[in-house]
């Protein structure tokens, strides 16, 4: 803190300010920033600690600024390393804890180079230090802490030459998390169908208290689970009934909390007290077998308690089994119907009694084999002039596999003749050899060892017609001007001749020129503009659905 005394005299105008400058070693004077005033002292700060400064100071009225004063010097004292400030805490999880800080407000003239950060968890009777590396780094993520806990943190400053005092303590607590395993399952009151399943509570609750336990349990070695109902409770037993006598069974238990459920507790085995079930049936045989149905019998089993029923069931595969609808009984016979012809099955029989269900005991049989069904109505393509690809899907084999196909065809439907072909199991056949334009009837049978299956439907296919045949062409008069032509139709290719192309050269051929005339099926023209004493060279075309003939031979023709 500076003080001064006004000066003797102010000049005859009134002071307004003092301007006050310090200096380090004799270097640059510096103004010091204040407020206007005439206050005649003054506490400066920010300085450094053990440091020497000189101070000068001149009055300010109006005209100006007086001559400074003489200069007196003032050497700071050592300062104190103070502690780190306002601690914050985030990014709270259960297991973490971000804590961060400021730098202390003093040093005591070095430079910070690490933090020394500690963490209480019985209210600050003990301290711990958490280690981390050397660093000025004012953050630190403070990490394998326990879920739910409550922790105190403070903070040191360390220099070269000292250690702060900590800083004031904060108090943060981690996130609760799901309870640790429930243990040591135990069991009692083992019956036939029933027990009692029994669990210590986990070790630590992570910060919530346990709410419920979940109880589950496996019958196939713990590929599948079922949850057990039970009412919500902090009990740690529960009873299990509904269980199948001789059987084994696994158990698991989850604790749970406000948070969640807490990771499945050691799987414990235990096998149920052993039901006297009866022993398998015997002497399992068949007979009455038909395509579809069957008979089987088996000796009757004696047991105690006595047998109530006895459970059939059948397989085409061994792996899929089917139980056969029957009335509680204990007949050693059951007839099997709905049954596939020329099929392997394979048939099961269990005696039950009130203690449970036997092995089975296993047998084969098969159904005979039958006519295969007919094939479905075929269908044709590839439809030509004289051929065309007849095509029908497999029918059902009755239980033996067909071996080859009857193929027949009629022309008119009343008289059928089989068509030649390979012994083969394709299901198309290309059928050559037709005539044009002609109406056929197909109809498909299936062979198998058995014998031959009835007939498809019959199928009605028409080949295509060809272009007609060249007709014959004939003069039957000629004059200078004119010439009268009359042809013969020939075949006209399947389908109806609907005109006539009449063509004529004058130059032997060489070119042509269609004679124009109405489309008609007319069998006769008169060739009119001829030129007199002039050859002509006339061919005609017959024209069908499909197209034009070839034309008939040149008819020579010369005018008089």
């Amino acid at each position: 803190t500076l003080s001064w005394q006004a000066p003797e005299t102010d000049g005859g105008s009134a002071l307004t300010d003092y301007l006050v400058e310090r200096s380090i070693d004799d270097g640059a004077w510096i103004a010091l920033t204040k407020q206007t005033s005439t206050a005649t002292n003054l506490q400066v700060t920010g300085l450094e600690p053990s440091t020497n400064y000189r101070f000068r100071i001149a009055a300010v009225n109006g005209p100006g600024i007086s001559n400074y004063s003489t200069v007196v010097s003032a050497t700071t004292s050592e300062q104190a390393l103070s502690s780190p400030r306002n601690l914050a805490t985030s990014q709270i999880t259960a297991t973490a804890i971000l804590l961060s800080w400021q730098t202390p407000l003093t040093t005591g003239g070095q430079t910070v180079s690490n933090y020394l950060v500690e963490y209480s968890s019985d209210s600050g009777s003990t301290w711990l230090t958490y280690p981390k590396q050397v660093s000025s780094e004012t953050s630190l993520n403070i990490s394998d802490l326990q879920p739910g806990k409550t922790y105190i943190l403070r903070v040191s400053a360390i220099t070269a030459s000292a250690t702060s005092s900590p800083s004031a303590s904060l108090t943060a607590t981690t996130l609760a998390s799901v309870p640790s395993q429930a243990r040591s399952i135990t069991f009692s009151a083992v019956t036939k169908t029933s027990l009692s399943v029994n669990w210590l509570a986990p070790i630590t609750n992570n910060g919530s208290e346990v709410t419920n336990y979940q109880v589950e349990m496996s019958s196939n070695s713990g590929s599948t689970w079922t949850k057990i109902d039970r009412t919500v409770s902090t009990n740690t037993s529960t009873l299990v009934s509904g269980l199948i006598a001789g059987s084994t069974y696994q158990f698991r238990v989850f604790a749970i909390n406000s948070v969640g459920i807490g990771d499945a507790s050691d799987a414990k085995s235990i096998t149920t007290v052993q039901a006297s079930i009866p022993s398998a049936p015997a002497n399992l045989t068949f007979s009455n077998i038909r395509a579809n149905s069957i008979s089987a019998s088996w000796t009757a089993v004696v047991s105690s308690p006595r047998v109530t029923n006895y459970v059939v069931e059948i397989s085409r595969d061994g792996s899929n089994w089917n139980v056969v609808p029957k009335k509680t009984s204990t007949i050693t016979s059951l007839a099997i119907g709905n049954l596939l012809p020329g099929t392997n099955y394979k048939l099961r029989v269990a005696s039950i009694n009130p203690e449970g269900q036997s092995a089975f005991k296993e047998g084969s049989v098969t159904t005979l084999a039958t006519l295969p069904t007919a094939p479905a109505k075929p269908t044709a393509t590839e439809i030509t002039s004289s051929s065309l690809v007849l095509s029908w899907t497999t029918p059902n084999n009755g239980g033996a596999e067909i071996t080859n196909y009857l193929i027949e065809i009629s022309g008119g439907g009343s008289t059928w003749a089989a068509i030649n072909k390979p012994i083969s199991t394709a299901t198309s056949l290309e059928i050559s050899g037709l005539k044009v334009a002609t109406k056929y009837s197909f109809r498909v049978k299936a062979v198998n060892s058995v014998g031959v299956s009835k007939v498809s439907s019959v199928l009605g296919v028409t080949t295509l017609p060809v272009v007609p045949n060249a007709p014959v062409l004939t003069l039957k008069s000629v004059t200078a001007t004119s010439a009268a032509i009359f042809w013969v139709a020939a075949a006209n290719g399947g389908a109806r001749v609907v005109d006539y192309l009449v063509e004529i050269s004058s130059d032997n051929g060489v070119s042509w020129v269609t004679v124009v005339k109405p489309v008609s099926a007319g069998s006769s023209l008169t060739l009119r503009g001829l030129k007199a004493k002039t050859g002509y060279l006339v061919r005609v075309s017959a024209k069908n659905s499909v197209g034009y003939s070839t034309p008939s031979e040149n008819l020579e023709v010369v005018t008089p």
